[in-house]
This record gives C-alpha cells, sequence and structure tokens, in this order.
C-alpha cells in the first residue's frame, strides 16, 4: 500500500526515469547496490527497523558520493535517547548509532529536533 502510494506521486512528478523503488528486506535489498554502485548516489533516506540501523548506516554510507546527503529518521526516538530510564533494545541501538555518527570524521552531521528526531548526514 504505501510502495502504491509513493509510486504515484512519483509518476505524478514525472520522475519515474529516475527514481526506483524497491520493495523488500533492506539489507537484502542494499547489497547488490553496495557491490556495484559504490558512491554513486546523491541522497539516501533511512526509515527502518532498529535492529539493523547501524548496519544500514555503514553500507548506505558506502553508497554515497562525497557531498551526498543521508537522511536518518526518529534518532531521537521521542526523546527516549536522551532518558536514561529507556533501556529497552531500540533505544540502545539508536543511542548507538548517534554515538557512531557523532565520532564519524568522514561525515559532517546535523541533528534536526522535529518529530522524532532526523539526522542529516553529508559524506565529506
Amino acid at each position: 500500500m504505501w510502495l502504491d502510494i509513493a509510486n504515484r506521486y512519483i509518476d505524478e512528478a514525472g520522475l519515474c526515469n529516475q527514481v526506483q523503488t524497491i520493495c523488500g528486506k533492506a539489507l537484502e535489498s542494499l547489497q547488490p547496490f553496495v557491490e556495484f554502485e559504490s558512491e554513486s548516489f546523491d541522497f539516501i533516506f533511512i526509515d527502518a527497523d532498529k535492529a539493523n540501523l547501524i548496519e544500514y548506516y555503514h553500507q548506505c554510507k558506502q553508497l554515497l558520493r562525497k557531498g551526498g546527503c543521508m537522511a536518518i529518521d526518529n534518532t531521537l526516538w521521542w526523546g527516549n535517547v536522551a532518558n536514561t530510564s529507556f533501556t529497552d533494545k531500540d533505544t540502545n541501538i539508536v543511542r548507538q548509532l548517534n554515538t557512531l555518527v557523532h565520532q564519524d570524521d568522514t561525515v559532517d552531521v546535523s541533528l534536526l529536533s522535529i518529530g522524532d528526531g532526523l539526522t542529516l548526514v553529508r559524506k565529506k
């Protein structure tokens, strides 16, 4: 259903020849791109399961060309990442990702406090 909506808007915008949608497990879908199209993407948006969030970051960073931007959704996790009383698995993974991105000297980072957090990452 969501993919149908996305495809409709892509079509209405006249971008069918520029935007490809893929429905499947994210790590499996990313692998061929990492193998054959590294450093060829200008923009990547990550909004996926938290269990694999760090791996998504690593793989997507390989796909970005220099100057490319990655947007990662849910990086404040509704404020839970700042509240030490939240120790569930997903919150801890988001915290680990935030630390990883913050310490990554190959990117520039900006955290937007809109919604439940959006991190913008620009590959140097």
